[in-house]
């Protein structure tokens, strides 16, 4: 195979007759651009693949702590004694899993602005816009930045664990009795708290112990709703490059099904190497950008409504059991 010009191969022609067709520089260059065009649009669908895991890990932990406590609940004598460890463990274990969300959160984000400022165009521009945008619309998106930066740099931001249990029913229903709470005492005092939130609640100053389960909801949510419009600023960028792939490989091979393309390049040209076209990555990505991002309600207690604070919810018939990690 000549190295003066570009070639095409697929692989049952490197394994029968090493049949390989010529393909203008032009066409090649266009081809590979558009290939890793896709794979960085893929990557980033994979990116948020992360954050809704890391997610749904943390919901799954809040209906896994909380079945326990409903089912730990009784007259036993080392009642007590069994559920303070629990709660005690559950902390540093949701802090973890919170951890990880805004983590992953911040890298998702990061890493969109950096694979968006290689597509050209306002693409970056524009999604910085909506990301600064969906921060100033919530409280959520507010304080969880604001949490992600405490976490990373000074401390752990649940300190109490309150579950209300009901003496007859147990069953988890419309409202979700249980509070995985930070001292929003303590975090009105962080530095740069009134800088940073824009849209406290209406119950601020008197408000001591915030729920972060709804709030984290909200943000996911909002994170969820910046996704979607990545896919809208990429979607013709998209669409012309599945188009280019498309049309180049189907000038050589017609209607015949083709899984992997090998471009064969020239070694003194950097915009002309080597590579795979691996067709399974083009239709990964497009089944990823044909379906919608949204929040999930039918996994663990989604759909169950969140308070803001515990101290105000009473339930006739029941038992409220705090849990604090250093009491």
């Amino acid at each position: 195979m000549s190295n003066e010009c570009c070639h095409i191969q697929i692989m049952e022609e490197l394994l029968t007759n090493n049949q390989s067709w010529r393909i203008e520089d032009n066409s090649f260059k266009a081809v590979r651009e558009s290939y890793f065009t896709c794979l960085n649009l893929l990557w980033i669908e994979e990116k948020l693949n992360i954050v809704s895991g890391n997610f749904y890990e943390w919901e799954q932990e809040i209906k896994k702590s909380y079945d326990f406590l409903l089912k730990t609940q009784s007259d036993r004598s080392d009642c007590d004694l069994i559920m303070k460890e629990h709660g005690t463990k559950e902390i540093i274990i949701l802090n973890r899993l919170l951890f990880n969300v805004v983590n992953s959160i911040r890298m998702y984000r990061d890493q969109v602005l950096h694979d968006l400022s290689g597509l050209g165009g306002d693409l970056k521009s524009d999604f910085e816009k909506e990301t600064n945008r969906q921060y100033d619309k919530s409280f959520s998106y507010q304080i969880m930045e604001l949490f992600r930066n405490y976490m990373q740099h000074q401390g752990l931001v649940i300190e109490r664990i309150t579950a209300i249990i009901p003496f007859f029913n147990r069953e988890v229903g419309k409202e979700l009795l249980y509070f995985a709470e930070s001292n929003y005492t303590s975090i009105k005092n962080i530095e740069k708290f009134d800088k940073k939130i824009k849209n406290k609640p209406e119950t601020n100053e008197k408000m001591k112990w915030i729920n972060l389960i709804g709030i984290l909801r909200e943000y996911y949510t909002q994170i969820l709703d910046l996704h979607k419009y990545f896919r809208k600023i990429t979607e013709e960028i998209l669409n012309k490059s599945i188009t280019n792939i498309q049309e180049n490989v189907q000038s050589v091979y017609g209607n015949l099904s083709v899984k992997i393309v090998a471009f064969y390049g020239k070694k003194d040209c950097e915009e002309l190497q080597d590579f795979l076209l691996q067709m399974t990555y083009i239709e990964r990505l497009k089944k990823y950008r044909e379906k919608d991002v949204t929040i999930d309600t039918t996994q663990y207690y989604t759909a169950s409504k969140c308070f803001l604070e515990s101290d105000n919810i009473n339930v006739s018939n029941s038992v409220r059991c705090n849990f604090r990690y250093n009491m």
